[in-house]
């Protein structure tokens, strides 16, 4: 009898240990992937791919993912070599555009007008769901470049904690992704709901 109960015993404590395994696993997986599609991003392509492992370093409930070209419900990544206007995402495409006259003219410190890194950073920060700071703390990346002098918000290129636990919190409590309204202002907390689709 004793026998008998240990073969029956067993397997069902490893199968609990395989279902709790599994459990673990399961948790540590993100809610939710956000795809970015960097076939037209250019010579961009490479910091667009350092700005998705910034944001993947520590959000939890969200991931960013390169994508092959079309794929359906992805964030188009391009470079614009023609508008003269600051970088924005386009949440009625969705797209991110890199104006390339309002990245690489090189400034007399010997850095372009604006960082790339830090533009995919800031600009995919929209499509996640966050909002401008109301502050003019250049390291929050999701504080808008000053008008004319963008180059001293360009030296932070890292998510301060309060912008990946809005990006996490937002997507905790049903925030549709990629992003086209409900952004959250990362200093505050705040919603806000924009009416044009474009946010630079």
């Amino acid at each position: 009898m004793h026998r008998i109960l240990s073969r029956i015993v067993l397997p069902a404590a490893t199968a609990v240990a395989l279902t709790m395994s599994g459990m673990s696993a399961a948790s540590a997986l993100p809610a939710t992937t956000v795809s970015y599609d960097l076939s037209l991003a250019g010579k961009y392509a490479g910091a667009v791919r350092q700005g998705i492992q910034i944001w993947n370093g520590q959000l939890k409930n969200v991931q960013l993912k390169e994508v092959s070209a079309g794929t359906p419900g992805a964030v188009r990544v391009r470079l614009d070599p023609v508008e003269d206007a600051a970088p924005y995402y386009d949440s009625s495409v969705p797209e991110i555009v890199f104006t390339q006259k309002q990245i690489d003219p090189i400034q007399s410190d010997g850095k372009p007008y604006r960082d790339p890194v830090r533009t995919f950073v800031h600009e995919s920060g929209h499509s996640l769901g966050l909002a401008h700071t109301g502050t003019s703390d250049c390291t929050f990346v999701m504080t808008p470049s000053p008008s004319g002098k963008p180059r001293g918000c360009h030296d932070y290129k890292t998510p301060k904690d309060r912008e990946y636990t809005a990006v996490d919190k937002r997507q905790s409590t049903g925030g549709s992704l990629p992003a086209t309204g409900g952004y959250v202002k990362p200093d505050t907390g705040k919603v806000e709901n924009h009416t044009a689709a474009r946010i630079s």
